[in-house]
This record gives C-alpha cells, structure tokens and sequence, in this order.
C-alpha cells in the first residue's frame, strides 16, 4: 500500500514544474500541455514487454500521448532489484518515447530510541547501445553535509520527448531538479509516517 513517502515526488515535480513556468524555462503552452500522472495504467510497450502492464509511481507526458517521457518508481517495501526490473520495463520496453526513469528506493532503520529512514535516488536512461545505464545517483538521507547542493539536470526533450519540443525551443536546454526540494518533502512525509531522517 502507499505510505506518506509516496507523495514526496509528486509535490517535488509539481514544485518543480511550477518554478520551470516562474522561470519561464517554460511557457504556458509547455506548462500546460506537460500532464502529470500517478497510477495511471500504461499498456502501450513494445518487445519482450509488448503484453505487460505498469502503473507508474509517477509519470510526465506530452498532452495524451500513450507512453510519458519521464516517469518516478518508488519503494517503500519493493526491493532494490524489483525497482530496477521497472526501470528496464519503462526504459526498454517504452522505447524510444520514455527518455528518463527516477528511481527512489526508502527504507527503515531501526534505531534506539527511535526509527530512522534512509534514501536513496537513481537517474536512469538508455545508452548508445539503447541499454538502460545509470547516469546518477545519490543519497536522500543521510543528507550529505558538505558539498554544493545537488541536483538532477533533465533536458527540455527529456520533459517532452524529442519528438514534441515545442518549434522555436531547443531540446537541450537544461534545467536542474533541486534534490532539496525532494528531501525537504520527504523530511516532512517521514515525521508523518513516525520515522526521522536518517
């Protein structure tokens, strides 16, 4: 069943988004064509995957295109590996509309005299080769204590998929996800379900 800590990436995304439009990174086209979703039933694979079905943690997609560009799995209870077997559905099987897959894996520790979570982030995306291949990763918490903050860089095309950049816009141009602004939810969805950081 979903926790608390299931929500923290879709108020990170649509704190992100909202500050893409401030930014005006994007425009009110872009802003309002790029659809959030969340348990939404995807069935549109291909390959091996042609027959399986997935709802995504989280999803973004051009307007109603069938397969979203970036999609968010998410585990409290689901192990490392199972998150990872997703990620392959999403990146090889969604081939080649998903271009971004966000994998957060949380998990408890048990401490005296209270109970601590730990997470962890990974940025999926396929090679040349058209292999998934991790191209980041990082800890949620522990939060590190030194260094600039970090964050996760995503493309326009990333966002929309080549395909439907908008003409005039540049499929390259980067904004950087603030993995603070993910902690800072998740701070708050881990107080909720009794826990503390890690």
């Amino acid at each position: 069943m979903p926790t608390e800590i299931h929500n923290t990436h879709q108020q990170w995304i649509d704190q992100e988004t909202k500050e893409m439009f401030f930014a005006q990174f994007l425009n009110q086209t872009e802003f309002l064509i790029l659809k959030p979703g969340v348990g939404t039933t995807i069935k549109h694979f291909n390959g091996v995957y042609m027959n399986s079905l997935k709802e995504p943690d989280f999803l973004l997609r051009f307007d109603s295109q069938p397969l979203p560009s970036l999609t968010i799995e998410s585990g409290w209870t689901e192990s490392l590996p199972r998150l990872h077997a997703d990620m392959r559905l999403w990146l090889v099987g969604g081939a080649p509309e998903v271009q971004v897959v966000i994998v957060l894996r949380w998990s408890k520790i048990a401490g005296t005299p209270t109970q601590k979570a730990k997470g962890i982030f990974e940025v999926w995306q396929r090679d040349a080769a058209n292999l998934p291949f991790i191209r980041q990763q990082g800890t949620i918490f522990p939060a590190p204590t030194a260094g600039p903050p970090e964050t996760i860089p995503v493309t326009r095309a990333d966002l929309f998929g080549p395909a439907h950049v908008q003409t005039g816009k540049n499929g390259g141009d980067l904004w950087n996800m603030r993995v603070d602004i993910l902690r800072f939810w998740a701070r708050l969805a881990i107080q909720n379900m009794g826990l503390v950081p890690a």
